[in-house]
């Protein structure tokens, strides 16, 4: 059903309305086969890759300057200076539950990460997963991106979180076709905990994407 090739001719040729028809009927086949009939027994996870830095000068480029203006300051705020890439795993359920966050930053394999804290004028470093949510994961890892080892590292996080809420039940959980989400030992992780794993086409993922999709959740 799905044609491979450029990403652009990919979500050209595969965005037909009757792609995506059958996409989501499908989708309610499997809410029935494994009776999903509770928004808490779904989840979507999506990450995404940040570099603040970059961020921060896309940011101050939007400001417009005052009438008469010729030579424009780009300020950089001071997080800026420091500043580095990381990538963020969300998981979120349309009972409004969110899995604990999930963070890669850049660094050795060991050890915690930390920010950079001023108070009082004076600096010191504050452990990052102390600043976040409760049982937010933190891994080092150059470049700050996931592999199948981050992302099995995610699996048994997530599986543990979904395991400690209604054990019994089947949960569904959406995520994008990439390749370092395609590992046997993240999957079988998540089987045990009665995730059961959905992967949705990459090239189609800004469309299909449960979080994002009223076909997908609107039941629920």
């Amino acid at each position: 059903m799905y044609r491979v090739g450029t990403l652009e001719q990919s979500r050209a040729e595969n965005a037909r309305p009757d792609v995506l028809a059958k996409w989501f009927a499908g989708l309610r086949l499997i809410y029935r086969d494994l009776n999903i009939v509770q928004p808490r027994q779904l989840w979507n996870m999506d990450e995404t890759h940040v570099r603040t830095r970059e961020l921060l000068l896309e940011a101050r480029s939007t400001i417009i300057g005052p009438l008469g203006l010729r030579k424009p300051e780009v300020v950089m705020a001071t997080i800026g200076s420091g500043a580095a890439a990381c990538t963020a795993a969300f998981a979120i359920s349309p009972a409004g539950m969110v899995a604990p966050h999930f963070l890669v930053v850049a660094g050795s394999a060991s050890g915690h990460a930390y920010v950079q804290v001023t108070e009082d004028g004076k600096e010191r470093k504050v452990a990052l997963a102390s600043r976040l949510n409760e049982s937010t994961v933190v891994v080092r890892r150059d470049p700050p991106g996931f592999d199948r080892g981050v992302f099995d590292v995610w699996a048994q996080q997530f599986a543990a979180f979904a395991k400690s809420y209604y054990p019994e039940e089947n949960k569904l959980l959406a995520l994008d076709g990439a390749k370092v989400h395609i590992s046997a030992f993240g999957f079988l992780a998540l089987v045990r905990a009665k995730v059961h794993v959905i992967a949705e086409p990459s090239t189609l993922s800004h469309l299909i994407q449960a979080l994002d999709s009223k076909s997908a959740y609107s039941s629920f």
